[in-house]
């Protein structure tokens, strides 16, 4: 029996969600958000929409995607999202998930840990859920512990996506692991990615490779000119810990 059509719409709504966490191109983002809002004001009631929404709006303040005149802040638009996730569907892992990242870039870090702790009580085998937690706790400057789940996270993805890479070169980097952290740093081929583009400039940096740092910075800074006016400002919103943040912006 064929899926009706709103079904249809529902599903290539996610897929494009998903296909932006691949490749992070600032169109797929404004697909997949505007896509869900549709379906949203179709079928209010669609929890797993509202959570994949929610990171899509973290990314409008993140990387400055999409903006639109007149809309609310995208903080703001985040946490209504994430809530009505978790309102909707209480058991759901993927809805403190969401809860997790926004309550993260709010800067809320008791409820989003809080949060993170529920959602891999909910589903501790979903390695994205155990790599977005370890991600955050790394963040966070728990490096020895963020870095046990996204190694546990790790075993059980093929290939990762790429944010997932970026932390493993993170935890690798601030352990003082190099070799690793340029093994990882490799793995994550996007240009439109600012984090694994941070990540490649500050291996080529290792090297001593100065041509390359300069066009990955090129590069960086062409899809987020904040890069080059305040990097400092541009890691606060990925990194609340101060030591993160000035160990990379150096």
């Amino acid at each position: 029996r064929p899926l009706p059509e709103t079904a249809l719409t529902t599903y290539a709504c996610l897929i494009e969600a998903f296909a932006y966490w691949r490749d992070y191109q600032p169109f797929q983002h404004a697909r997949a958000r505007d896509c869900l809002e549709r379906v949203l004001q179709g079928d209010p009631n669609f929890a797993l929409g509202y959570a994949t929404l929610a990171p899509l709006y973290l990314d409008e303040y993140r990387n400055g995607f999409n903006p639109r005149p007149g809309d609310a802040p995208p903080l703001d638009r985040a946490l209504r999202a994430a809530r009505r996730a978790v309102e909707l569907k209480p058991g759901s892992a993927r809805a403190y998930q969401a809860l997790l990242d926004t309550q993260f870039v709010r800067r809320d870090f008791k409820l989003a840990l809080e949060a993170g702790e529920k959602a891999v009580m909910l589903n501790p085998y979903d390695p994205d859920i155990l790599a977005d937690f370890g991600a955050r706790l790394v963040a966070l400057g728990e490096v020895a512990r963020g870095a046990d789940l996204l190694d546990e996270a790790s075993k059980l993805i093929i290939v990762r996506p790429a944010w997932h890479d970026f932390y493993l070169f993170l935890s690798a980097y601030l352990q003082g692991d190099l070799g690793d952290a340029a093994r990882y740093a490799s793995l994550i081929t996007s240009e439109t990615f600012p984090l694994g583009l941070v990540a490649r400039a500050l291996t080529a940096a290792g090297r001593g490779d100065e041509e390359l740092v300069k066009r990955t910075i090129d590069r960086l800074v062409l899809l987020a000119p904040g890069w080059r006016e305040n990097p400092r400002r541009e890691l606060e919103k990925f990194f609340p810990a101060p030591a993160i943040v000035e160990r990379l912006a150096r």
